[in-house]
């Protein structure tokens, strides 16, 4: 009792630590969310630039369009998401992180969970509880609203959007900015300011009228609710010594480094004791020194799920050292060495996680199978065998080079000379024998991911019917989650794959076509110029002839007029012989006349 009293005191104190299994659901449905609304988003937005550049006629404004939204998209999507219900999704969080796995299934115990925690808060998150009936003054209650959701497994995030359907007021319900309290001067800050302190913490300032009044009653009781290590004064020297031993001199297996804004909270990094169940595992835990310190034990939990009679769902550690039988001479080294041997040695007889115990008391080899299950889901550093993480590598190498393929701005003769270069060229005698290769493998993983998919999703209903437990239903159920992450991956990296053969010779044969088109312009153009320069020539043979016909016009001409002249001059000689003939006819005639006589 006394450890879990110092553990919610720990997690009050310190709530920028308090990290639980809860927040790593969240955390997945976070990222889930983002990528649910970004392919939404994505494909509607594709297809609105699909239809601009068709509209328009314009195939570089419809992969503008694209490339902008997939560039804004996120930054949209991620803004969306910040604006998120901050002061219910803590109140829902805190009370489900507090409770059994068992419990959270049973909406009337989240319903009592829920109250409970109501009735001790204070600020904002008072408003909260007020605004959904969880306590006895509020007028209306939507209390069956929250609870059916959350024992549905429902997220925190997915409870707080819907509660936002139904009243506004819930989400716009936000914390204050943190005030640094070190270096904070009260009068410089406004009076509404002053009342909102007062009023997170829940007291009032009655007769309050002046600046100075409001100062005053906050000075009067911050140290009931700021406790941090400048109002507490130094850090003790022992802490001192003990962290810069722990930093100079670390433990084997064993990491602890104390955090930068809190001395007394240190960051702790386990590994899985050899030839334990818990062997190869990495374990985050966190170490808090109280200010009674070492009067008092430290407070430790694990912030990694482990499967462990002796720690529960919480994190909590049943260890005697850190309840009765602490002493004031024991240090920090020594409770980590505790630590990292009870996890080579788990003591079922003094459990803290019954169900766990019973387990490991009727079925050892069983228990012990569990929880080398865990430490590899939970513990385990790298995620993914290295099988499956070269299959996501290369899925994202394949996403890559189709992006580069469907770049517009990347014209089709440099892919002409790309496919020509001497590199493709040693490539392209092999390539059948490549991409056979390639796809059977390919092919193989696909059929193995589809093979385990199978076998977990009928693993899930036998394991449930035989144990009926938590514990195996949930190690059953993160199998067959990895079965179908890898269904996926390989499924996607062999479409990949034949798309991107499919686009390469598209691109090859397109970048031929404009080969043997720019050939046959060329060639065309040619033909134009021998005919242009054909048809210029007639031209000028016609001009010469044109010449001729006139210069022997001219001589026709020249002929016709000499032969013209001629002809009247044979006409004159004609007539000039024919009088000089009768003349001598006259003249004979004269003379026989005179002979006759």
């Amino acid at each position: 009792m006394s450890l879990t009293l110092g553990w919610k005191n720990c997690i009050q104190s310190h709530p920028s630590h308090a990290s639980t299994e809860g927040s790593q659901k969240n955390v997945w449905a976070f990222i889930a969310g983002v990528m649910f609304d970004g392919c939404c988003a994505t494909l509607f937005l594709l297809m609105f630039g699909f239809y601009v550049g068709v509209r328009l006629d314009s195939s570089r404004t419809m992969w503008t369009v694209n490339l902008l939204v997939s560039l804004f998209l996120p930054y949209l999507l991620y803004a969306r998401r910040q604006e998120s219900c901050e002061v219910c999704e803590k109140v829902l969080r805190d009370v489900m992180d507090n409770m059994a796995m068992s419990d959270r299934s049973d909406a009337n115990k989240i319903d009592e969970a829920l109250r409970e925690h109501c009735g001790g808060v204070k600020g904002k998150e008072n408003k909260f509880c007020f605004y959904i009936g969880a306590l006895p003054e509020s007028a209306t209650s939507i209390m069956s609203d929250v609870v059916k959701p959350l024992s549905w497994s429902m997220p925190v995030e997915k409870v707080c959007e819907k509660l936002r359907t139904m009243d506004s007021q819930i989400c716009e319900l936000k914390f204050d900015k943190s005030i640094d309290w070190e270096t904070v001067d009260l009068k410089k800050l406004r009076v509404k300011e002053l009342k909102k302190i007062l009023e997170n913490w829940g007291e009032e300032c009655k007769g309050c009228t002046e600046k100075s009044e409001y100062v005053t009653r906050i000075v009067e009781v911050k140290p009931k609710y700021i406790k941090n290590e400048f109002m507490a004064g130094a850090l003790p020297r022992r802490i001192t010594k003990e962290t810069q031993r722990l930093i100079a001199d670390p433990v084997p297996g064993i990491s602890a480094v104390p955090d930068d804004n809190n001395a007394r909270y240190f960051h702790v990094i386990i590994a899985g004791p050899e030839g334990s169940p818990f062997a190869g595992g990495v374990f985050k835990l966190e170490l808090f020194l109280p200010e009674e310190y070492p009067m008092a034990a430290p407070k430790v939990r694990f912030m990694t799920k482990i499967y462990h009679p002796n720690i529960d769902k919480l994190g909590r550690i049943c260890l005697d050292i850190l309840k009765d039988k602490w002493s004031p001479a024991l240090q920090i080294r020594t409770v980590l060495l505790s630590i990292q041997a009870l996890l080579s040695a788990p003591n079922p007889d003094d459990p803290l996680a019954t169900d766990v115990a019973e387990q490991w008391k009727s079925n050892e080899s069983d228990a012990i199978r569990i929880a080398q299950e865990w430490t590899r889901i939970h513990a385990n550093g790298q995620r993914m065998t290295l099988q499956w993480f070269v299959v996501a590598l290369i899925l994202y190498l394949e996403i890559a080079v189709v992006l580069l393929l469907l770049l517009p701005w990347i014209r089709p003769s440099l892919w002409s000379k790309f496919f020509k270069s001497r590199i493709v060229k040693t490539f392209e005698k092999h390539a059948n024998v490549y991409f056979i290769s390639v796809l059977c493998i390919l092919l193989l993983l696909f059929a193995d991911a589809i093979r385990e998919v199978r076998k977990y999703a009928n693993e899930v209903a036998i394991e449930a019917s035989i144990r009926h437990t938590a514990d195996s239903e949930n190690v059953v159920h993160m199998r067959l989650f990895r079965a179908q992450r890898n269904l996926y991956i390989s499924g996607f990296a062999l479409l990949l794959f034949l798309v991107i053969k499919r686009l390469a010779a598209l691109l090859s044969r397109g970048a031929l076509l404009e080969a043997a088109a720019e050939a046959a312009m060329k060639q065309a153009e040619s033909a134009s110029k021998t005919a242009k320069s054909y048809m210029y020539g007639d031209n000028e043979r016609e001009k010469e002839l044109e010449r001729q016909v006139e210069e022997l016009g001219k001589e026709l001409k020249s002929a016709q007029v000499d032969k013209d002249a001629m002809k009247e001059q044979s006409e004159g000689l004609q007539r000039e012989y024919d009088r000089v003939c009768g003349l001598l006819e006259q003249a004979e005639k004269a003379s026989g006349d005179k002979k006759e006589d």
